[in-house]
């Protein structure tokens, strides 16, 4: 080796796919062949090889701790040329959240990796396989830079994992104060811009109004002569939506303008069905301190508390799961 680099060998030469004889060196676990090449000039180097993330096989993580924006740009037009075919896969993103910096996770972002897309992202780790977007993989990793790149490129702050957890609530649970409140201050200004909009009475039968909604706009839009028990064509009454945001002013100022804590959906579901599905143990207080029938049953079959036990980790253990619970009993 030291004969071939002082012969004039170039220790900057490249594979077909873009390695050079550092980062194999590296590869192999040369050690010495690595330390001769170092000595020489040689700069440590992405292998698309090592891009795991995207395809390949390889030391994925090692590749994410380095690589830089040109990496990734490299390295996808790499494999464009020799599969013919786009390097991002659904998971891509999660991977680069989890292990890469935050220019790496903006050229991935560049590139077309859907921001807000789900996945159930097994090269994570085990606390990653929630099918949860790439901003709830950042949260999870503690990644304060890429939280802030995914926020900036539009990432959906509200999006929830499968067991129906919401970011901010994930953040705080894991005792990250500094992107708990960066959640917050996004979450704020975003309700902010969208409230003004989305609480106008005439999106009464919209979703967003009963999620940035208030008590005081369900008054002044049953004032204008909106109806509590209005239905989508699922059958879900103005109740049933505000259970599943866990909207709780607004549920307790549509009970007292008279709405039907018992009014089916077209599966049977009352509302309490719906905030024990979506895991908002508020919601579900409301509705039993609303003498609800917590014994009431879906189509299927199942009472609130068989929703909450089958369907939804994030609502079971708490105050609102075992008040479901006792309610079957009285």
């Amino acid at each position: 080796m030291k004969a071939l680099l002082v012969g004039g060998a170039d220790f900057a030469a490249r594979t077909e796919d873009n390695r050079t004889a550092l980062s194999i060196a590296q590869k192999k676990g040369n050690a010495r062949t690595a330390s001769v090449l170092m000595a020489a000039g040689a700069k440590a180097h992405v292998s698309c090889e090592d891009l795991d993330g995207i395809g390949f096989a390889g030391d994925f993580r090692e590749f994410w701790k380095r690589a830089g924006a040109a990496d990734v740009r490299r390295c996808l037009a790499y494999r464009v040329k020799k599969y013919r075919k786009s390097g991002i896969q659904r998971y891509t993103l999660h991977v680069a959240a989890v292990y890469g910096r935050p220019e790496a996770v903006r050229a991935l972002i560049d590139a077309g990796a859907k921001v807000d897309a789900k996945s159930d992202c097994q090269r994570c780790g085990r606390m990653h396989r929630d099918m949860g977007t790439a901003l709830h993989s950042a949260v999870l990793a503690g990644k304060i830079g890429n939280v802030e790149a995914l926020i900036a490129a539009g990432a959906d702050i509200t999006a929830r994992d499968r067991y129906q957890r919401n970011l901010l609530e994930i953040a705080t649970a894991n005792g990250n104060a500094e992107i708990t409140k960066i959640l917050s201050d996004a979450r704020k200004k975003l309700y902010e811009r969208m409230g003004s909009v989305a609480r106008d009475c005439a999106n009464w039968m919209e979703r967003n109004f009963w999620k940035y909604g208030t008590a005081a706009d369900v008054k002044r839009c049953v004032r204008s002569g909106k109806k509590v028990d209005a239905r989508s064509d699922k059958g879900w009454t103005r109740l049933h939506f505000a259970a599943a945001y866990g909207n709780v002013e607004m549920m307790k100022a549509l009970i007292a303008s008279g709405a039907k804590v018992d009014a089916r959906e077209e599966n049977a579901g009352t509302p309490l069905h719906i905030a024990a599905a979506a895991g908002t143990p508020g919601a579900v207080h409301v509705l039993l301190d609303a003498k609800t029938n917590a014994k009431a049953k879906s189509k299927n079959g199942l009472t609130p508390f068989d929703v909450a036990k089958k369907r939804n980790k994030r609502i079971q253990g708490t105050d609102a799961y075992w008040r479901l619970n006792e309610a079957l009993h009285e």
